[in-house]
């Protein structure tokens, strides 16, 4: 877990949606501190967040558009 992306998600990302909110936190809780790397399963994903695969899936790329 890296509280660095955790704190970012809660600082900086304030604009995001309830779903986006808890869809970053899933990712900050499965980002490596030294490395940042990040490669946790879509299934992993929906477990952890409650969502629908779909949804994740959906709301990652709405994610990664924001860029």
């Amino acid at each position: 877990m890296s509280i660095h992306c955790l704190s970012a998600v809660w600082l900086k990302l304030e604009d995001l949606s309830p779903t986006d909110t808890l869809l970053m936190l899933a990712l900050a809780d499965f980002t490596n501190d030294e490395t940042g790397s990040c490669f946790p399963s879509m299934a992993l994903l929906a477990r952890r967040t409650r969502l629908d695969m779909r949804t994740v899936q959906r709301r990652l790329r709405s994610l990664e558009a924001r860029e």
